[in-house]
């Protein structure tokens, strides 16, 4: 599937609890490929603007992400994901911000079939990734055997190889990434050190300091002194655990929240202008400027398109 449209994107993800928010200026555009095997699916997307991606995972799954080759950075649960890392998420809910130009693998596989297969080889899921999202070390080769196997699934990323058709080949498949799942799995140790974890500490605080004050904002001086940190030490904590800064970061989560509002169509009294005082936007003029460098069109022509959508 190809988009402009980040939420369209996040929609194709129907068996997730899932959104993108867009954080890089610029037209959008975005690519998702997906191949479906026994127990598991397998996809591959490529993204042209920096993203913020929060949600759940289809119930009961696990999931595995891993950066593309050459592909911009990718951030975890407060943690700069570079070669040779993965991301796991055993049945948490999932935060991930990836850089403009992003290219990347993931997959989700039932629990139960994982479960299945850990107790068949005799092998144990790692402590380290129960019931939450960690970035991991990668063991021995694995990183270049599942690259291989997700080259198969979606080098192309376009419509799956010919060779996939056939019920066979996608079974057979299916077991090789499933080897090396209970490789990586068992095997994989933690990459997370102190400092992201307390990195990210400050970095939920801000924001959830930030978004409790939408409709009057709070100045990065107001959000450092309630966190206890310097203005300094804000950007490095945001720009480690989401590779942007905190007043780059809180203007994308607003200017997004007001693109979704005007998408939704559903109060017909409501103009532009309503609807961003309500996030926070008091200059309409910079406002609309500042949108339309955003997403590449004007505000009300986002709340047309919302209107028309609601309107069907």
């Amino acid at each position: 599937m190809r988009s402009g449209d980040v939420d369209e994107l996040a929609l194709h993800l129907n068996a997730f609890q899932w959104r993108y928010d867009q954080l890089s200026a610029g037209s959008f555009a975005g690519h998702l490929a997906e191949i479906n095997l026994p127990q598991m699916a397998i996809f591959r997307e490529q993204l042209s603007n920096s993203t913020r991606q929060t949600g759940t995972l289809p119930p009961d799954t696990i999931g595995l992400v891993m950066p593309w080759s050459q592909s911009g950075p990718m951030w975890g649960n407060g943690a700069c994901m570079t070669g040779g890392h993965i991301a796991v998420s055993d049945r948490a809910e999932v935060e991930f911000c990836t850089a403009s130009d992003c290219d990347y693998a993931f997959m989700i596989v039932e629990a139960d079939a994982v479960e299945d297969a850990l107790g068949r080889t005799g092998a144990q899921l790692a402590p380290h990734l129960h019931r939450k999202v960690t970035i991991t070390q990668l063991p021995g080769d694995s990183e270049l055997a599942l690259h291989q196997l997700f080259a198969l699934a979606h080098g192309a990323l376009g419509k799956a190889p010919e060779t996939l058709e056939a019920e066979t080949a996608r079974r057979l498949l299916a077991d090789q990434f499933m080897i090396q799942l209970v490789e990586v799995l068992s095997k994989a140790s933690p990459a997370e050190e102190r400092n992201a974890v307390l990195r990210k500490r400050v970095v939920d605080r801000a924001r959830d300091l930030m978004l409790s004050h939408l409709e009057q904002p709070l100045s990065i001086l107001d959000v450092c002194k309630h966190v206890g940190a310097s203005r300094r030490k804000l950007n490095y904590c945001f720009q480690e655990v989401l590779g942007i800064t905190p007043l780059a970061y809180m203007r994308a989560i607003r200017l997004n929240g007001v693109r979704r509002d005007m998408l939704a169509g559903a109060d017909k009294s409501e103009g532009v202008y309503d609807i961003a005082v309500r996030w926070g936007f008091w200059h309409f003029g910079q406002f609309s400027t500042d949108y339309k460098h955003h997403f590449g069109e004007l505000p009300s022509h986002t709340l047309q398109r919302g209107r028309g959508i609601a309107a069907r």
